[in-house]
């Protein structure tokens, strides 16, 4: 199997805490800001959170060897933005999204979608949500597809 999620995982978590030290750097004396994770959630428990999930992970058929070797896989990554704050959740979500996006693009990810999406289980709660994909080698070479 062609595993690189969590590398991919922790270039876009380490652009987030960098570009928007704000929102999801630490200092350690101070409490937790934001949240970054690798699991979907359906009500994160502090905002803003960001989830970046690999979502999908198949053969590319026309890369395989006459043993049947995976060379290649298509991988898909899912994003999602929260923000809760009163006045501008939804610019504070295409904030974040925003580097997400450019980090994801960045590695040679072609993006399939990024849209505000309703939350009518707290309109309060701004969500935006993207989709990803991108072809990776056994070597971790990944390409646009």
């Amino acid at each position: 199997m062609v595993d690189y999620e969590i590398d991919i995982y922790n270039i876009v978590a380490t652009a987030l805490r960098e570009n928007l030290p704000d929102d999801f750097s630490t200092p350690p004396e101070e409490p937790q800001r934001g949240l970054i994770t690798g699991k979907k959630l359906s009500a994160p428990a502090m905002f803003p959170c960001v989830s970046i999930v690999e979502s999908g992970n198949r053969t590319d058929r026309g890369t395989q060897d006459s043993a049947n070797a995976e060379n290649h896989a298509i991988i898909t990554i899912e994003i999602e933005v929260y923000s809760n704050i009163e006045e501008g959740n939804k610019a504070h979500c295409r904030k974040i999204a925003k580097v997400a996006d450019d980090s994801l693009l960045a590695l040679n990810f072609t993006k399939s979608m990024l849209e505000s999406v309703a939350n009518p289980a707290d309109p309060k709660i701004h969500r935006m949500f993207g989709r990803y994909s991108a072809t990776i080698g056994t070597d971790g070479q990944i390409y646009i597809q």
